[in-house]
């Protein structure tokens, strides 16, 4: 996404310095924005790359507007900044082409590949967002930009799609199952975990070795934000039972050997980094993905497709809802579960687990210690 500014910005939208500001407080958008910020950053509702994002958006939406007291954005600016963001290529800061150059010169090159409307609603949810906080708190009287989000034909469960059965055979029919070929073992366990959890990959990756334990006689995957581990949100936290197929590959014996050296992560070789634990395991992932067809697909097929497998397999079998919620970690629709019921058993979610059979998949991995 676009994040650098222009050395001389240059804007592309005016706003209408003609509306009567007389009754709130000319601050400026920039100063606007920095409260906005700083609020959230004080708050720990934002985590390190989700801030970034964030000053992405909008440092391209001044440069977009031009510095302006906030009071003068109105519906205008607010439609005049839509229709230039669908103008935008993608890139636009990691390109050559464009580097250096101010918005209008990027529009008169009139650049073919534009962004993504995802991208585009990206960036017109964070500044809606940014707006109605500005309301709230006295600085503009309206929302302009409330609603102006691009209808977009997929739906949500077509953005990811699942695995098939012939992608699945492919994913873990390599010689890095077959004759143990990878460079770290979170190359093998990864995936693996990734399937029979439906867990999100930052989630596995920032694993400790106590969060794997016994609950209620269970052994189970505790996902928790305890320390310096971060979730997507509160529904996130659960507990996973631990699926037989994992057990038999060697999941419990990686881990004690892991203890008896004194780790305390499941995958110490994994490093944090701005977001997270994960980015080289995703990175790596894309590449692991490429020679077996699966990269450049639509809709995508990249790790949180495992997840996609995960619920879609379970949902197929015709089980509850709320149970597949409580197992992938997704706030529950009945108020009447949601905020006076205990969490599922260990006991329940097992027999859920248990259903999950990707053996044909399987058939051809070693286990982890032979």
């Amino acid at each position: 996404q676009p994040s650098a500014t222009p050395p001389t910005p240059s804007p592309s939208v005016t706003p209408n310095t003609a509306q009567n500001a007389s009754s709130v407080p000319s601050e400026g958008v920039r100063e606007v924005i920095e409260a906005y910020c700083d609020e959230k950053r004080r708050a720990g509702t934002w985590t390190a790359k989700t801030d970034h994002e964030h000053q992405a958006v909008f440092e391209l939406f001044i440069q977009i507007i031009g510095e302006c007291p906030v009071d003068t954005i109105d519906a205008r600016t607010a439609r005049d900044y839509k229709t230039v963001l669908q103008k935008l290529p993608t890139n636009l800061n990691k390109n050559p082409l464009y580097r250096g150059k101010s918005i209008k010169q990027v529009l008169a090159m009139k650049p073919q590949e534009t962004l993504a409307v995802s991208t585009l609603n990206k960036h017109l949810t964070r500044i809606s967002s940014l707006f109605a906080w500005a309301k709230q708190n006295g600085y503009v009287r309206e929302n302009c930009f409330e609603g102006l989000k691009l209808k977009t034909k997929k739906r949500a469960h077509e953005e990811r799609a699942v695995f098939t059965d012939d992608e699945l055979a492919r994913l873990f029919g390599t010689k890095q199952y077959q004759r143990h070929r990878f460079a770290h073992p979170y190359y093998y366990w990864l995936p693996l975990l990734g399937l029979h959890t439906g867990a999100r990959l930052e989630e596995l990756c920032q694993l400790h070795l106590d969060d794997i334990r016994e609950e209620d006689s269970i052994l189970v995957i505790d996902i928790n934000d305890a320390g310096e581990k971060k979730l997507k949100s509160p529904s996130s936290q659960r507990l996973v039972p631990i699926h037989p197929k994992l057990i038999e590959l060697g999941l419990l014996d990686f881990v004690n050997r892991l203890r008896d050296k004194g780790e305390t992560r499941l995958f110490p070789e994994l490093k944090r980094g701005r977001d997270g634990y994960s980015q080289a395991a995703s990175r790596w992932f894309s590449r692991y993905r490429e020679p077996l067809g699966l990269h450049n697909l639509k809709p995508r097929k990249d790790f949180h497709s495992f997840r996609h497998t995960f619920s879609n397999v379970l949902k197929q079998q015709g089980l509850p809802e709320d149970q597949v919620a409580a197992l992938i970690g997704h706030s529950k629709n009945n108020i009447t579960y949601a905020r006076y019921a205990d969490p599922y058993a260990p006991a329940v979610l097992k027999e859920l687990i248990e259903r999950l059979d990707f053996s044909d998949a399987l058939k051809m991995i070693r286990p982890f210690y032979t």
